[in-house]
């Protein structure tokens, strides 16, 4: 939505909508390093659950950049 607020020029709403994702973006934690991300089961030797699969991180890096480069 924020991208067709920008392409009709009406900039005040673009921005209420692109900050309203960045907000909800950095709420799931887009914005953060998944890479050493670790279930709490894991740590007490619980369970075997994986870290994101290589592609899942790739996806949310760029959608992350994605919403900086518009910001």
């Amino acid at each position: 939505m924020g991208y067709r607020e920008i392409g009709i020029g009406a900039m005040t709403f673009a921005r209420t909508f692109i900050g309203t994702a960045v907000r909800m973006a950095q709420d799931l934690g887009m914005h953060r390093n998944v890479e050493d991300w670790r279930c709490p089961a894991q740590d007490r030797g619980l369970s075997s659950i994986p870290n994101l699969a290589p592609r899942n991180s790739e996806e949310r890096r760029r959608i992350w950049f994605g919403y900086v480069v518009v910001e």
